[in-house]
């Protein structure tokens, strides 16, 4: 079910579906792309929470008229890769449909060429095949209440392995409970892909808050930081 756009609008309309057997999920629609984490995140929790957990795929991210604009209008994409892309996968998401926009060229009805978001499509990629690849996502839950920046993301099997996307220029703590287990800690570049790279910090202790910052020189651009238990 395609949702309306607003928090309120979906405090307002999805409550009496929670629970609803026959209801697999929802298409979301948020209007401010900010919120995309927060909001899915929180309707998942809720339709679990309420005995049928719902699948919820990230749709037209606002504001409706704006959407995913063409690469040339927009060619790094860099609020929808952060916000929309892999904000919704690290709430729980389980995919995203790239909505084209009603007021732009090549827009949600009038596109021919799906070349014209080539970059985009690429960075789409990238969030997939990392996913495939390198963490069980299947049994990873958002995890944001573990991290003092609110605006970084994380999801994580606690105990064994943690994803956290961190902005440019940010930093955040997270708190690895007080297991003296170790972690690794691998950098990896969501716009460009390519191989894991060490930046600086490559392991920690379990033990309560941990800082993750990326060195002066690599904090202009957005990071995905995995961490993973060792086996010793």
């Amino acid at each position: 079910m395609h949702t309306h756009s607003t928090a309120e609008d979906k405090e307002h309309l999805l409550p009496p579906l929670l629970g609803f057997q026959p209801l697999d999920g929802l298409s979301f629609q948020v209007n401010d792309r900010t919120r995309v984490n927060q909001e899915l995140a929180l309707w998942r929790e809720k339709a679990r929470a309420a005995g049928n957990d719902w699948l919820i795929t990230m749709d037209e991210i606002g504001e409706w008229h704006t959407g995913a604009l063409n690469d040339f209008q927009d060619p790094d994409h860099d609020t929808l890769r952060r916000y929309a892309l892999w904000g919704s996968l690290l709430a729980g998401g389980a995919g995203v449909e790239w909505y084209f926009g009603g007021k732009q060229p090549n827009n949600d009805l009038t596109s021919e060429d799906w070349r014209y978001r080539h970059n985009l499509w690429r960075q789409t990629k990238i969030a997939i095949d990392f996913f495939q690849e390198n963490v069980p996502f299947w049994d990873m839950k958002p995890v944001q209440h573990l991290l003092t920046n609110k605006q970084a993301y994380g999801f994580a099997k606690v105990g064994e392995v943690y994803l956290i996307y961190l902005p440019a220029g940010m930093a955040t703590q997270i708190d690895l409970g007080q297991s003296a287990l170790g972690y690794s800690v691998r950098w990896f570049d969501p716009k460009q892909g390519g191989e894991f790279q060490q930046l600086g910090l490559t392991s920690l202790k379990g033990l309560g808050m941990n800082t993750l910052q990326a060195p002066k020189n690599k904090s202009d651009k957005d990071w995905v930081i995995l961490l993973q238990r060792n086996n010793e």
